[in-house]
């Protein structure tokens, strides 16, 4: 877990910001192109965000000695590279108390390529490797009201890791390039009062199921997806709020409620250990998160700025 998310802190010396959660869950990785247009020409270095569509957990990876993973193995053409990396199943992204790496080959393809629309390459290919995720990025959502008040609002995140553009309503068309990046110093609540990462919620069938279900199918490259960006609020309206649980303890009727089906537990922390969660905080400390816990308290730590006090220990 340490492992896992301590790169997010040293990504934000090295490029000078911290890392992103990407564009879109259609969006495969990045890469310079030798010919701006043509995503099978020759592809160089892995592109930084903003420009890096990719989310935050194949934005770390030159952090985690996986350098030939960041780069695409060895792969010329800059899809091939991509489509490499989306698939490459790094043993650090998944706890050990739940399972073994894992992988899925389906034909949920990505669609684009920086912004090339590279259905018809993909597709022609067939199916093609997503590499799964054990752990969430904080945090999906954009909004939170407490005691009839919005405490804090931003539609790129409120959360320490953020969107960096947004797409159109369906078909998803990327917006332009908003430039949303961070340094440490937006973190004004403190690193060590702030959840960058935590364990995943999944269902035990989950674990080695080889379908998809739509917070385990794009992979752990995706952006600003379920797959890889946690939510904490079920309904923000009336404030009910979502807090972390066992695998073994998923409610279908909860999730069904919100969501429609019972495919998954949502993309909400938990984890396969019982009692608890685990957890890393902006400062590099890792800590052991209590099923029950407060509801506000832990809805406070995944907010980057909203003043108020919260204490986990």
């Amino acid at each position: 877990m340490k492992i896992s998310g301590l790169p997010a802190c040293a990504g934000s010396s090295r490029f000078g910001i911290m890392p992103t959660a990407g564009r879109h869950w259609q969006d495969l990785p990045c890469y310079t192109l030798q010919t701006s247009s043509d995503p099978m020409s020759a592809g160089g270095t892995p592109e930084i965000a903003p420009r890096q569509n990719a989310g935050m957990f194949f934005q770390i990876l030159p952090f985690m000695e996986q350098d030939a993973v960041w780069k695409g193995g060895q792969f010329t053409a800059a899809l091939d590279k991509a489509v490499f990396a989306v698939g490459y199943p790094n043993p650090v992204y998944f706890c050990p108390s739940r399972r073994r790496p894992h992988q899925r080959m389906t034909s949920y393809h990505h669609q684009w390529f920086r912004d090339i629309n590279v259905v018809s390459q993909l597709s022609g290919r067939g199916n093609y490797n997503h590499a799964d995720l054990d752990y969430l990025a904080c945090c999906q959502e954009t909004s939170y009201n407490e005691g009839g008040v919005t405490v804090r609002s931003d539609t790129q995140g409120i959360g320490p890791i953020v969107r960096h553009a947004a797409y159109s309503a369906g078909p998803w068309v990327p917006s332009p390039l908003i430039n949303t990046t961070l340094t440490f110093a937006a973190i004004t609540d403190g690193l060590s009062n702030t959840l960058f990462v935590g364990e995943k919620r999944l269902e035990v069938g989950q674990y080695t199921h080889t379908g998809k279900t739509w917070n385990q199918d794009t992979g752990y490259a995706s952006g600003w997806d379920g797959d890889v960006m946690a939510r904490f609020i079920w309904n923000n309206a009336t404030e009910e709020l979502v807090t972390p649980r066992g695998d073994s303890e998923d409610n279908p009727a909860f999730v069904t409620q919100r969501f429609g089906t019972p495919c998954c537990g949502g993309t909400f922390y938990g984890s396969a250990h019982a009692g608890a969660m685990n957890a890393l905080f902006g400062d590099g400390s890792v800590r052991r998160i209590s099923y029950p816990v407060d509801p506000r308290v832990f809805a406070r730590v995944n907010i980057r700025n909203d003043g108020l006090q919260a204490q986990i220990d």
